[in-house]
């Protein structure tokens, strides 16, 4: 497979991304190399492995089944590699994990709704749908229909909104989406009554990514939104021990308000995901037998 570099330093300089849009045309031209169930198992368990390292005991992985099908890559290609890293992940590091399908936002409604109906064949492999890709000129009110169509699988609603869209994506995505969750959401305190909003309903928009937000000049919470300034936001900042810090007497701060479960739309369950994944061999085999 070419690829436009010829060394991994190379690869390093480009990801000196300037935009979001800049970054994506890195993410997409990267997923080029997952072909088969194996690339796959490779990147998921690669994540497993750091979040391991960092303390992480529960996780929610997006994946974005667009990017792969329309380069010929089957949906359950997709599902198998990631649910085989999620077993091992459990079974090596006791981390339980579940999938959420995103539709790429640059891509049409109509097309979402084909990926939609494409992934009920694997309906009881994921929990819910979200929404990411490029934010410009595609706003959440452009995904009313296949989100609508996702709640009544009884898929939980999350959306990427506000990274460079406005605050008021922030809005369409909880009045329309009717999202449980918001992902980055960092424009979010361009409006005081948005971010009140947030609070009121124990929404909160994740801690971004500290160098992914600052190479897009977007640290607004990090800035804004410190540990100074939270209990003014309704927020109540957490400090804990993560099972790699108390190896390394290290201590990490959670910036999560009050009361939410540290921006998971699911509680960890370990019994749960055994469950599930019995069921998902169980779905391969049939698949191979046909």
């Amino acid at each position: 497979m070419a690829l436009p570099y010829h060394s991994v330093d190379d690869v390093r300089v480009a990801y000196q991304f300037s935009d979001l849009q800049s970054f994506l045309d890195l993410y997409y031209a990267g997923c080029s190399v997952l072909v088969d169930r194996r690339d796959f198992y490779a990147l998921a368990m690669a994540y497993f492995t750091r979040a391991h390292a960092d303390g992480v005991v529960h996780a929610e992985l997006f994946f974005d089944p667009q990017t792969h099908t329309v380069r010929g890559v089957a949906f359950e290609t997709v599902i198998a590699g990631l649910r085989d890293a999620m077993e091992d992940a459990l079974r090596r590091y006791g981390i339980t994990s579940e999938l959420i399908l995103c539709f790429l936002r640059h891509l049409s409604e109509d097309d979402a709704l084909a990926t939609l109906d494409a992934a009920t064949a694997f309906r009881s492999e994921f929990i819910g749908v979200g929404l990411d890709s490029g934010e410009r000129g595609n706003p959440p009110s452009k995904f009313a229909r296949v989100f609508a169509a996702a709640r009544d699988l009884g898929l939980r609603p999350v959306a990427h909104a506000g990274e460079e869209g406005p605050a008021a994506y922030i809005r369409e995505a909880l009045d329309l989406l009717m999202v449980e969750r918001i992902d980055h959401g960092v424009r979010c305190d361009e409006d005081p009554d948005l971010v009140d909003r947030l609070v009121r309903e124990q929404i909160a928009p994740p801690a971004p990514r500290r160098r992914r937000h600052d190479q897009l000049r977007r640290p607004r919470l990090l800035r804004r939104l410190h540990l100074r300034q939270l209990p003014s936001y309704g927020h109540s900042p957490r400090a804990h021990r993560t099972r790699a810090g108390r190896r390394r007497r290290e201590r990490r701060a959670s910036l999560v308000p009050a009361g939410h479960r540290q921006g998971c739309v699911t509680r960890p369950d370990p019994q749960r995901s055994r469950a599930r994944l019995s069921r998902f061999r169980e779905l391969r085999r049939s698949v191979s037998q046909e």
